[in-house]
């Protein structure tokens, strides 16, 4: 049974998910150096940090919304992985790197 794959992104990590039926997770791969053969050849990085920041610490009371830069004004960087959690659980999303949401911001804020 497959539940989940990884791929290389531009950048050529090895990204990918895992998901089951109670959960998904996004992980990392990054490579051992060892010298003993019997090392893994990868280990296993979980990127968790940006759903507690989304979706609080027990993941049942979402942010109501998330403030966030990036440099293409795009779901991209360590960022892009809290835009896409924030996303898929409806929570409004403003990249100030794209002036019409800063600007929608800085009027709410009085900035």
């Amino acid at each position: 049974m497959n539940i989940g794959e990884i791929k290389k992104n531009a950048s050529g990590q090895l990204i990918g998910t895992v998901e089951t039926l109670t959960m998904t997770r996004t992980i990392g791969l990054r490579p051992v150096s060892s010298s003993n053969a019997r090392a893994p050849k990868y280990e296993i990085v979980a990127l968790t940090r940006n759903v507690f920041q989304v979706l609080g610490p027990v993941l049942d009371a979402p942010a109501d919304f998330v403030l966030c830069w990036t440099a293409d004004g795009e779901a991209s960087g360590g960022t892009g992985q809290a835009i896409r959690i924030a996303a898929a659980h409806g929570v409004p999303v403003y990249n100030f790197q794209r002036p019409r949401e800063r600007a929608h911001v800085e009027r709410h804020l009085s900035l």
